[in-house]
Formats: structure tokens, sequence, C-alpha cells
């Protein structure tokens, strides 16, 4: 059994490391995965969940978020790092005797050796976003019961947490520190969501936090939510200069089959952009 690690490039010119198993060990994974499909299936722990589930996307995800007053993007801090082993493996227990799961205690015992690496859940591991999804799932059913409560949406992709309201009596009144823009009703769902990730060993990325109006452009996972589920301007023009990088021989910040990755993102979209960005040079944005 043997892992790699290697660098991809983000679009933001940064790095993330990835940690990819070796085939027999792959293969393991996917028994386990198969398994863990039979377990949870119909996957109604996963509600608010949009990643890394069978029949769920960013789109049904964004379609949640669409015509809202308000939407805040949240961001969990290192989320696959600092996915605590023990939490996780007990969870798993708990689940797995909830739901009479015969053998559970080898099934256990095939998780913590093939999908664990230094007692982490790697992004290269085919198992890890499914894992992911059952450690955050009792931190989702908190969150979505305290959303209701004060008629928000919420949704989450991995490690991005979305909430949208549309309540014209909310006041948007600043905080007393100006170097903060988060109001001062949202604070306290953030204070909420901070303190049940503290229980899981989890902490949010403060500088990730988006509170978008709907006079402005309102962004979930690249796309724009305001009147429609779309792709924004920002990653078009992205997507059209990487693709003359490519045309023109140019150093890229992405290869070719990471491009090809994005291109089928946006043909689930909205296919006329696709064929624009096809077109030589790319054609000026224009909403569809």
């Amino acid at each position: 059994m043997a892992w790699k690690e290697f660098y991809i490039n983000k679009r933001n010119g940064g790095k993330r490391l990835i940690i990819s198993p070796d085939e027999e060990t792959k293969e393991k994974q996917r028994e386990i995965l198969k398994e863990l499909y039979k377990i949870y299936y119909p996957f109604s722990d996963f509600y608010y969940a949009f990643g890394g589930l069978l029949f769920k996307n960013i789109k049904q995800l964004a379609d949640k978020h669409v015509g809202k007053s308000i939407v805040v993007r949240l961001d969990i801090n290192d989320f696959f790092d600092n996915i605590d082993r023990d939490i996780l493996l007990t969870e798993l227990d708990k689940d797995f005797k909830k739901k009479k799961v015969k053998n559970s205690n080898a099934l256990l015992n095939k998780i913590e050796k093939y999908c664990f690496y230094r007692d982490k859940i790697p992004q290269g591991a085919i198992t890890s976003p499914f894992l992911s999804n059952i450690y955050l799932k009792s931190f989702d059913r908190v969150v979505s019961v305290i959303a209701r409560l004060g008629h928000y949406s919420y949704s989450r992709y991995f490690d991005d947490l979305t909430f949208s309201f549309n309540s014209k009596e909310i006041i948007m009144d600043a905080l007393e520190d100006k170097n903060t823009t988060k109001p001062l009703q949202i604070i306290h769902i953030i204070k909420i969501v901070q303190s049940y990730l503290e229980k899981i060993k989890l902490e949010l990325n403060y500088d990730k936090t988006k509170i978008m109006k709907k006079n402005k452009r309102q962004s979930v996972c690249n796309l724009t939510v305001n009147e429609k589920v779309n792709i924004n301007r920002k990653y078009y023009r992205w997507l059209r200069a990487i693709k003359h990088h490519f045309d023109t021989g140019k150093e890229t910040t992405i290869g070719k089959e990471q491009y090809l990755g994005h291109l089928a993102f946006v043909h689930s979209i909205n296919p006329k952009i696709v064929e624009k960005l096809m077109m030589k040079g790319g054609e000026k944005w224009e909403k569809q």
C-alpha cells in the first residue's frame, strides 16, 4: 500500500497538495465506497450536502439561493486536513450500530487501513468526499434547524457553507468594528456555526466570509444566483484566458485535463457558454 504526493494549481495561482493512493488501495477504497453507499442510501442523512453524492450537484445547490435578498457564504478552514480521525471513526461506529450493519468492526478496520493517510482523509482518495459528509451530517442537521428558525435557506458543498434569506425586516446595521463587514444579524449565525464546528475540531476561515446583497453580484461556487443560475463573468474571463494561452502556446496555471473538467462543469450549467469558449479567441460575455 503506497500513496503519492503531488501539487495541482489553484485558480488563484496557489498550489493544492493532492495525496493519491496506488491502484491496489484505490480498488479497496472502491469496495468500501460501495458498502457505504448501500448503508447510507437513499442519503437522507445528507439532505443539506451537495458535494460527493450521487444525483446531487452544484447547480441544485445554487437553485436554492436564486433571487434572495442576501446570500452569505462561509468557509471551513483547511477542511480535509482538520477532519479528526477518532471523531469520524466514532461517528461511523455509531451509525453502523444504528443501521445494524453486519460485520461492522471489519468494515471500520478496512476504512481505518485504506482511507486514512497519516491520520487524515486525503483529497486524492475517492472515499474522502463521502466520509467528509458523514463527518458533518450532525453539524448540518443542527445548523439547518437554526437556519429554519431564522427563515434562512442553508446548503453545503464540502467546506463551503451557504445561507440566504429574503426577509425585508432584517436591518443590516454595520458592526462598530470597521474592519469587518459582517452585519449584526449574520454575526449571530456565524458565531453559532463556529461554536458547533469547534465541537468537531474545525473552525471557520473568516477571511473567506462573504455577505452579498441583491444589488451586487451574488455568487455560489462560481455560479451567479441573482436572477437565475449562470456562470459568472470573472470565471468566464478566466476560462477564456486559459484557452488563449493553450492556443498560443503560453504557460497556463492549469493543465488541459483540469481545463476540460472546468468545461464539463460549465456545460452542465449553460452549454451555450462552452460554444462561445470554443470559438476562436472566445466571444465576449453575454448573459444567456
